[in-house]
């Protein structure tokens, strides 16, 4: 082959996009399934759903437009009213209030990213990390921390869906989670 020569690869569908996280022939209600049966309305449709980056997932998230978590290379917002950040504040208080006087690690609150792995990032509602996984037993400066938290915890909200909730239960132990709390809105 001279170095005039090009191999060109047939022009399909496979071709033609980028390396998708989702197979090309699925609809909008096989990727509500896939997430977890969530409400169409939670489903970013920029980046489109399958192309969709941890950075988008920052920017988007430090927009100030609301909170998504990357599940899938989908950006999904997270389902949090007033209630739950409420509830959640609540939550990283009495936490932090114990380990005022117990130093086992840091606890963040809802808009603090996890890297659960390449295509997922969760942000718990409220979550804690020991201390002996940080570097030097210091606070991270980063802005997603890569692992699990030891403890993750979900405030459940109205549009939270049991499939969806079930999965983020086995992202989460999949992941290293040694602990789960499901908190249940009764209001």
């Amino acid at each position: 082959m001279s170095t005039t020569d090009v191999s060109v690869a047939p022009a399909t569908l496979e071709n033609a996009l980028p390396d998708l996280a989702l197979p090309a022939d699925w609809t909008l209600a096989d990727l509500q399934r896939h997430l977890g049966d969530i409400p169409p309305e939670r489903i970013r449709l920029f980046p489109s759903p399958g192309l969709a980056t941890e950075q988008d997932a920052l920017d988007w998230n430090e927009s100030k437009r609301g909170l998504c978590e990357l599940v899938d290379r989908v950006l999904v917002d997270k389902a949090m009213g007033l209630y739950e950040s409420v509830l959640a504040g609540l939550i990283v208080q009495a936490l932090n209030n114990y380990l005022a006087d117990h130093p086992l690690g840091i606890v963040t609150a809802p808009d603090g990213p996890f890297r659960l792995s390449g295509s997922l990032v969760r942000l718990p509602d409220v979550a804690f990390v020991r201390w002996e996984r940080l570097p030097g037993r210091k606070l991270p400066s980063l802005r997603v921390f890569a692992g699990a938290p030891d403890l993750a915890i979900e405030i459940l909200s109205p549009s939270n869906r049991p499939a969806e909730m079930h999965r983020k239960l086995v992202d989460y132990f999949e992941a290293g989670v040694r602990l789960v709390w499901y908190i249940l809105n009764d209001t």
